[in-house]
């Protein structure tokens, strides 16, 4: 039903152009520059995931400059492109995929669903976003600031864990955003591929540590 939404609601979407789209989005990034939605939204944060409650409110602070990067940067990437060669003149357009799967992970809730969900958004697509089931109160937050200005469908929210992200995965979209685990991005794959279904997937981490025999642990701890 999630999915039947989004596509329901992407020709209105679609239609509205770029500028149309930008404008509806920098909208969404007044929201996030009240005080009151950061500090609301910071709590839910280190609530549901521990995080430090100064770093919480730097993720959410960063919500309103971060959306408006992207409109940047999406404005001049979906611009036409064209070449000549001879007597062949070629134009290419940018149009929307579809139906963009978002399923994001607990350690920066706001930072990577906005990575996702803004530039799917901005291109024309219309997106179903599944928050981690372990920040499922940030991903509510997140989902009611965009859903307030966004057309009906536009953004959908989905709970839940790794079985609900089978089920979105294996539904009818076209292209699916993960963060998350190697194990996970694997999955992915394999279940995208027979109906050649694009993917972007930033998997596992990048912090490998040497603990040293004369460490002083409590004083690390």
């Amino acid at each position: 039903r999630a999915v039947a939404a989004a596509r329901a609601a992407l020709p209105e979407w679609a239609g509205l152009g770029f500028s149309g789209r930008a404008a509806v989005l920098e909208r969404v990034a007044r929201r996030w520059d009240d005080p009151a939605t950061v500090e609301r939204v910071a709590g839910l944060i280190t609530s549901e995931m521990g995080k430090p409650l100064a770093a919480a409110r730097g993720e959410a602070r960063h919500m309103a400059d971060g959306i408006r990067a992207t409109l940047r940067a999406a404005g001049e990437a979906l611009l036409p492109v064209e070449s000549r060669e001879a007597r062949t003149h070629t134009r290419l357009s940018r149009e929307p995929l579809g139906v963009v799967a978002a399923i994001m992970p607990w350690n920066f809730p706001l930072g990577m669903a906005r990575e996702v969900i803004v530039p799917a958004l901005a291109a024309g697509n219309t997106v179903v976003f599944k928050p981690s089931e372990l920040v499922p109160l940030t991903g509510a937050a997140i989902h009611e600031a965009f859903a307030a200005e966004l057309p009906t469908g536009a953004l959908g929210l989905l709970q839940g864990d790794d079985e609900t992200g089978k089920a979105l995965v294996a539904a009818a979209i076209d292209m699916v955003g993960f963060v998350g685990s190697v194990e996970a991005g694997r999955h992915i794959m394999a279940a995208c591929g027979p109906g050649l279904k694009r993917m972007v997937l930033e998997l596992g981490g990048k912090d490998p540590m040497i603990v040293c025999a004369d460490a002083d642990i409590e004083r690390a701890a």
